[in-house]
């Protein structure tokens, strides 16, 4: 039985019915933040997503519009839990790669997003709206630029 906040039970109903109306409206991407630093893409969508169904070669870092300065990510990957927003960790050649470019992804100026529909899905399995524009670039909303100092992670000495 079902009351109300007083302890008032409810007054069963035959008048009353349950529809159930499915997510018809696919997500889609309204900002992202770009940080060389540390090496993360953050994404935000106007809807709830699904890491489980990335697919990271459907995103495209570009300099500009149609541009051949570009990197399809390859091996990156998240973490992040279902909702509007994913962070992608980006793998070391993804990222190197796109660091030993000089003419890609140094400025808010020269970086450029894509993304293809069957990167990512919604919760309820729809996919996200593509973008792909040969005219128009989707600047990132937040950027920052590579600080970290090179190390030297292995070598070798021939005698």
């Amino acid at each position: 039985a079902v009351s109300d906040a007083s302890n008032l039970p409810s007054t069963p109903s035959s008048n009353v019915s349950g529809v159930v109306i499915s997510d018809a409206i696919q997500p889609s991407l309204v900002c992202y933040a770009l940080n060389l630093t540390s090496g993360m893409l953050s994404l935000t969508f106007d809807s709830p997503v699904d890491p489980l169904i990335l697919n990271v070669s459907g995103i495209m870092v570009l300099s500009a519009p149609n541009s051949t300065n570009s990197h399809t990510l390859q091996s990156s990957f998240t973490t992040s839990p279902r909702g509007t927003v994913m962070i992608i960790e980006l793998a070391p050649e993804d990222l190197n790669f796109i660091k030993l470019d000089t003419i890609l992804a140094t400025s808010e100026n020269n970086t450029c997003l894509t993304i293809a529909s069957f990167t990512i899905q919604s919760t309820s399995g729809l996919p996200v709206m593509e973008y792909i524009s040969e005219t128009d670039c989707f600047r990132p909303c937040e950027f920052e630029t590579d600080m970290k100092r090179p190390s030297i992670v292995d070598f070798t000495v021939l005698l």
